[in-house]
């Protein structure tokens, strides 16, 4: 993160002397973060918002992610989306109450590679689908990602945004309409030579048949 407001890769030896100058003005910016590791109950969850929205005046919460939140001692089945919908009506009506913005994060069903993800590909029941106010998914596209907005509950407005990312300071780029299409292109191409290089494996197989037993004449 400090790398993605510095705008630097705070890695290299040219740069490695400004990180405290950095970090010192990363660490003014109003970011809170809640000291949670591993598997935490809601109710924590929404204690530590309640403080920070009474304290810090917070107005947007992210949450990685809703299966974190569960019990430790939940069992499999029907118990646990249980718990899923508890967990999200409780975020659903702490959002309404105290006019706060709530991202919440949450991973897909397993689905086979290649297939499109869509609202339905959300783990657990509707409900969190149902209750939320947007609805954006990560998408793999031909060569590149994409972020798809399939939801959107004030203007109805959907659609996608492309995007790459930059390894060097871990920034997240929209994509233009010409690097889409050479992204898409290059894609293609290799996924023909891919194509083309099987084929020609597949025909050098070499093909021995089965010894028979002939009679010859001496």
């Amino acid at each position: 993160m400090i790398m993605q407001f510095a705008k630097k890769n705070m890695e290299t030896k040219e740069e490695l002397g400004n990180y405290e100058t950095i970090a010192e003005k990363f660490a003014s910016l109003p970011l809170h973060f809640m000291r949670f590791h591993g598997g935490t109950e809601i109710n924590q969850v929404l204690d530590a918002m309640e403080y920070a929205a009474y304290v810090y005046d917070v107005e947007h919460v992210i949450l990685d992610n809703l299966q974190f939140m569960m019990p430790d001692n939940i069992g499999c089945g029907f118990d646990k989306f249980d718990a899923m919908d508890i967990a999200i009506s409780k975020l659903r009506k702490f959002a309404t109450t105290r006019n706060i913005h709530i991202t919440l994060i949450i991973h897909p069903r397993k689905e086979e590679d290649g297939t499109t993800l869509s609202t339905s590909s959300v783990f657990g029941t509707a409900k969190a689908t149902q209750e939320a106010d947007n609805v954006l998914i990560v998408q793999k596209g031909p060569g590149y990602r994409y972020l798809e907005v399939t939801k959107n509950r004030f203007s109805g407005d959907v659609g996608i945004v492309p995007y790459r990312f930059n390894q060097a300071t871990c920034e997240y780029h929209e994509l233009t309409p010409e690097e889409v299409s050479e992204l898409e292109a290059k894609y293609n191409e290799q996924q023909q030579t891919k194509r083309g290089s099987r084929r020609r494996q597949s025909s050098s197989k070499l093909i021995i048949p089965e010894a028979t037993e002939e009679s010859h004449d001496v």
